[in-house]
């Protein structure tokens, strides 16, 4: 089972280059997963829907109706950056309502495994300083790659 910590960059691109997020990540993984979503990611969208260029603040809208198709949680950071590091790196799976072993219903035994959807690179580096993670990012303005 893998959990996919969907940053704002990379959801506002997502929807600005019509990449369908779900679709991808069915076609890169081969075991369940579940796309979430931490609120400060949430107000950082609403604040580029009304501040950004035109392109972005149109990405954003999307982007914030693509959300509600995923697990929205809460985390003690305010900026969004760092909702997403504390996700991908503190919390236990346990909070966000998974066992040691895999999700209550539905993925077995299965181990739970975190990954960042993110195309900040400042944000990748202060992952990797915390953990041997893994990626997913937007690859040629088409398609989705884990690294």
């Amino acid at each position: 089972m893998k959990i996919i910590i969907l940053d704002t960059n990379f959801l506002v691109y997502s929807a600005k280059y019509k990449i369908d997020i779900e679709r991808e990540c069915e076609r890169l993984l081969d075991e369940g997963f579940e796309l979430i979503v931490s609120l400060p990611v949430i107000t950082e969208l609403k604040v580029l829907q009304k501040e950004a260029e035109l392109k972005d603040r149109e990405a954003a809208a999307l982007a914030l109706e693509l959300v509600k198709r995923f697990k929205i949680v809460k985390t003690g950071a305010k900026r969004a950056d760092d909702a997403c590091l504390e996700l991908a790196l503190f919390p236990s799976s346990e909070s966000l309502g998974y066992t040691a072993r895999g999700r209550e219903h539905g993925a077995g035994r299965a181990e739970v495994e975190k990954v960042l959807a993110t195309m900040d690179k400042a944000l990748r580096k202060r992952f990797k300083k915390g953990k041997k993670g893994r990626f997913l990012v937007i690859k040629q303005k088409k398609y989705l790659a884990l690294i």
